[in-house]
């Protein structure tokens, strides 16, 4: 449910409400609203989380009775019974993910599993998996954060590793369909190149079911995918490294694998013809030029500072951002 730690850890018995379209889970929130006290947050809960709350509710039984609590997570230890502390809630999950393999992505790789970072893995699915569109605000709502930008910058710290791979061809079959077919807002080369390849196919008067056929079936045999970044896609492909801009020119060549490298927005969208954006990320951009207007019109920034925020802005704007304040950085 993406809470933090200590909000998780105070949830109480009586969480579950049920409502006319499923169940409810009450959580306290003490960061953004009352610090102290913490005030109580209703939220639409999916069934295994419900589930999962009933399980709890019945296993926690005998330890709520000796501690005199009624906090979900009341267990039973060497020393008592009570709420665990936030290093054993860590120990424990740790202990999880090590018994169900879950700690384990990629080619045997360990991947430190702890709480908050079910917290980021739920911003990154949101985000660049599931598509829901322009909420932006709607996801730093759920997560109550005071900002945005912390909001964006969440997604591309967590460590995807391959929990998600099963839906990554299909993502790409889906986005370069749409991209290519007019049917979402897009930009950067790769919307351009494939606009021209469904021109091209529109010559020959195919219907739309056939050009998607074209599409998935050239986007297979260029063995391309998707990979999502907090400021756009990467379409990697057989000869993705021959163009792309986080590769050293000594280091490009076809057949490459994409570099684990960071992705920089400032790099990807200055005319990388392996990016591609659409509205889903039109928020990040929005936030960007923001944050660059403010620094170019700083008068105690560095020169260099506002060099590189003039560069920002011109690559926000051609993005679709639109500045709240158009005199600034022109």
């Amino acid at each position: 449910m993406c809470d933090r730690e200590s909000e998780t850890l105070a949830i109480e018995t009586d969480c579950l409400v049920q409502g006319i379209d499923g169940w409810y889970i009450k959580t306290p929130n003490f960061k953004a609203r009352n610090v102290d006290g913490g005030s109580v947050v209703l939220q639409p809960c999916p069934k295994v989380v419900e589930l999962a709350v009933r399980v709890l509710q019945r296993l926690g039984g005998p330890a709520r009775a000796e501690a005199n609590s009624e906090k979900l997570l009341c267990i039973t230890h060497n020393q008592g019974s009570s709420v665990p502390e936030e290093t054993e809630l860590r120990k424990r999950l740790a202990r999880f993910a090590k018994a169900t393999k879950t700690n384990i992505y990629g080619a045997g790789k360990d991947w430190h599993l702890a709480p908050h970072q079910l917290r980021r893995f739920f911003v990154t699915a949101w985000i660049h998996y599931y598509e829901y569109g322009r909420n932006f605000k709607a996801l730093s709502k759920t997560l109550d954060h005071a900002s945005l930008g912390t909001t964006i910058r969440y997604g591309s710290r967590v460590v995807q590793g391959n929990a998600l791979s099963r839906e990554q061809k299909n993502l790409t079959n889906r986005i370069l369909n749409d991209v290519a077919l007019g049917n979402i807002f897009a930009k950067g080369p790769v919307a351009h190149n494939w606009g021209r390849f469904v021109e091209l196919l529109r010559v020959k008067a195919l219907p739309e079911d056939q050009i998607s056929e074209w599409v998935d079936h050239r986007s297979g045999r260029n063995d391309s995918n998707v990979h999502p970044m907090p400021h756009g896609y990467c379409l990697w492909s057989k000869s993705a490294g021959l163009h792309a801009q986080c590769l050293e020119k000594s280091d490009r060549a076809a057949g490459n694998p994409r570099p684990r490298n960071r992705k920089r927005s400032c790099v990807c969208g200055n005319g990388c013809r392996n990016f591609l954006m659409t509205e889903v990320f039109i928020p990040f951009w929005e936030h960007s030029l923001e944050r660059h207007e403010r620094l170019a019109a700083n008068p105690a920034a560095p020169v260099r500072f506002k060099e590189a925020s003039k560069v920002a802005i011109r690559i926000a704007k051609s993005f679709g951002a639109t500045s709240a304040h158009p005199a600034v950085g022109q």
